[in-house]
């Protein structure tokens, strides 16, 4: 009896039928790829060269090759960046480790997750023909500074350096027009910015008080705990990202930096990244045993102290609470 043969939009296995041929088998399947876990990273800026080593894990694919697929979002309106971390609107931030403990002593589960830079560059810029070359010299004198900085606790509570505190404007217009004047600095960008108007600025850093946080991304304690995995692998990949950024070609990355934030240039991102190595900003100082990634107990238990004396702990915490030690790399946590 003859069959008549479909159309051709039926199955090849009909079509092999009408054909006469025995079907082909099927194709074993491919595995499937594993998915990516997905990380927001927000950011404590706009794009800039203090972010180099996060954007060289992302051009170069480290992200992809430990399974992550992150995204780093600007700053945009000023908010918490504490608060969207820990409300879970970002998975990991960039901020310091005396505002982690503050927010952790407030309720927010934060924990530490990678000290991009030892020190927190931030200091006090001032004029070179001013003189000034203390925090001692500030007392009673004008100073552009944001009171929420820690920092101006030190200074006034912790020292009795009273300063006349001035709203922070942005800019560096009245810096340039006026010699005497003295205004907060992140001691890679602002001094740059103030010698384009022909001002010749020195920045007293903040860290010669003996107040000196790390800066660090971190993690709310529910991802740590969700995504343990993730979090190691971030580590690693951030931290072959910041030793390629800071030993390696970085065209690449300065390039991608200046097409999200235009203000950026070649010639202000290679002053920032001459800065922050003379400043040993990323590895810290090896004559103190310090290293890129590197986070020191004793050294966070001080800023604690320093935090409970200025009264700005709501409640007690303490080293443990913000280190998932279980997910940090052994050689990088020290006593």
């Amino acid at each position: 009896m003859s069959m008549k043969c479909p159309g051709v939009a039926l199955t090849g296995l009909l079509l092999a039928a009408c054909s006469g041929e025995s079907p082909a088998p099927a194709a074993a399947s491919m595995p499937a790829e594993p998915a990516l876990t997905h990380i927001l990273l927000q950011a404590d800026w706009y794009a800039e060269p203090e972010h180099g080593g996060f954007y060289y894990a992302l051009l170069n694919g480290y992200y992809v090759d430990v399974g992550l697929d992150v995204d780093i979002v600007p700053l945009g309106a000023m908010t918490s960046i504490y608060a969207v971390v820990g409300s879970g609107q970002a998975d990991m931030g960039m901020g310091t480790s005396d505002n982690l403990l503050i927010a952790r002593a407030q309720g927010v589960p934060l924990q530490a997750v990678f000290p991009y830079f030892q020190h927190d560059p931030q200091g006090i810029m001032v004029h070179r023909e001013s003189g000034i070359t203390s925090f001692e010299q500030l007392a009673g004198r004008d100073v552009m500074i944001s009171p929420v900085l820690h920092y101006v606790d030190f200074l006034e509570k912790g020292l009795g350096i009273r300063m006349n505190l001035l709203p922070v404007d942005g800019g560096v217009g009245r810096f340039v027009a006026d010699k005497g004047f003295a205004q907060q600095a992140f001691m890679t960008s602002e001094p740059w910015v103030a010698m384009q108007g022909g001002a010749d600025p020195v920045v007293i850093p903040f860290w010669d008080t003996g107040y000196d946080p790390y800066r660090l991304v971190f993690t709310s304690e529910e991802f740590a705990s969700e995504h343990p995995e993730a979090v190691q692998a971030f580590i690693a990949a951030t931290r072959r990202g910041w030793e390629s950024f800071l030993q390696q070609d970085r065209l690449a990355v300065f390039e991608r930096i200046a097409t999200l934030n235009p203000a950026q240039t070649p010639e202000s991102m290679a002053w920032t990244f001459e800065r922050m190595q003379e400043l040993s900003l990323g590895y810290g100082h090896s004559e103190h045993g310090e290293t890129l990634g590197q986070l020191s107990r004793r050294r966070l238990q001080t800023q604690i102290d320093q935090l409970q004396q200025l009264e700005l702990l709501a409640r007690p915490v303490s080293v443990d609470d913000i280190l998932p030690a279980a997910l940090l790399p052994a050689d990088l946590l020290v006593e």
